[in-house]
């Protein structure tokens, strides 16, 4: 008869989660800082009135920025509005954004 094999005890989830956070983390800042060496070069930059030369990171970052932004506008504005309809047909909505004083 054959016993069976022990086997190794795993980790348990919290850490190997947290494990697999810092490693995904390491990678992303080493992307970053490959990404901000390898585009030091000046760029013309024209925008209406507005002309400059940045390096090519900042207007990178720049754009991140105001896409972030652009896309958290209408991420909200779309929320609020599926919100008002579903209460507008009587249905109860789940609000994350409001504190619990607010109701």
């Amino acid at each position: 008869m054959t016993s069976p094999q022990p086997v190794a005890p795993r980790p348990p989830r919290r850490q190997s989660l947290r494990l697999a956070r810092t490693v995904a983390g390491l990678v992303v800042l080493a992307a970053a800082i490959s990404f901000v060496v390898q585009n030091t070069r000046r760029v013309p930059v024209r925008l209406w009135w507005y002309t400059g030369h940045p390096e090519l990171v900042w207007v990178a970052v720049g754009s991140l920025v105001i896409g972030a932004a652009v896309g958290l506008a209408v991420g909200r504005a779309g929320r609020r509005r599926r919100a008002a309809k579903a209460d507008s047909r009587g249905r109860r909505v789940l609000r994350r954004w409001t504190s619990r004083e607010e109701g």
